[in-house]
């Protein structure tokens, strides 16, 4: 059984906040190209997370509706310091249509980011758009919320942007 690590009562709006602002900002990226969200877990773990913590997330990653615009990829072994730039460079080769270049903005720690930095340094038709995630395990729920917001309205931006980005949120 699943031990959710936010089971207090009064976690239970800040969760659904969280889960109805992590919905909100993947079928807002969706609008734009396709999503996959990596996880570093498997995928009974998020499974059983998202079942127990956020269920909007949870129907939304098992609703065949939304499962080719949004695409959950979970490790199916342990990671290595490869395994980032691996994924992304199977979701760019066997995931994406063929073309010319790629925009390809990730946002999470500094795995995503260096996994992104070199496969961009080896595949000349991705143009990395990377937002680093700073360690959030101290941060508030306000700040989380605050974070993922800011995320969402900008989107449209960085992808529109013609160079490489690498930030900080």
């Amino acid at each position: 059984m699943y031990d959710a690590p936010f089971s207090h009562k009064t976690n239970t709006a800040s969760l659904a906040q969280l889960d109805q602002c992590i919905v909100q900002l993947l079928l807002h990226a969706s609008t734009l190209g396709p999503v996959f969200v990596l996880c570093e877990n498997g995928a009974s773990y998020i499974e059983t997370l998202c079942a127990a913590c956020l269920p909007g997330c949870a129907q939304l990653f098992s609703s065949p509706q939304h499962y080719a615009r949004i695409q959950l990829i979970c490790a199916a072994t342990a990671l290595t310091p490869a395994w980032h730039g691996q994924i992304l460079q199977m979701i760019c080769t066997q995931r994406l249509p063929a073309s010319a270049s790629y925009g390809l903005v990730v946002v999470g720690g500094e795995g995503l980011r260096r996994g992104c930095q070199e496969l961009a340094s080896h595949a000349h038709v991705v143009l990395p758009k990377v937002l680093k995630v700073a360690d959030s395990s101290a941060a508030s729920m306000p700040a989380i919320l605050h974070r993922l917001v800011g995320v969402g309205k900008q989107l449209g931006a960085l992808l529109a942007y013609r160079d490489p980005l690498d930030l900080s949120i």
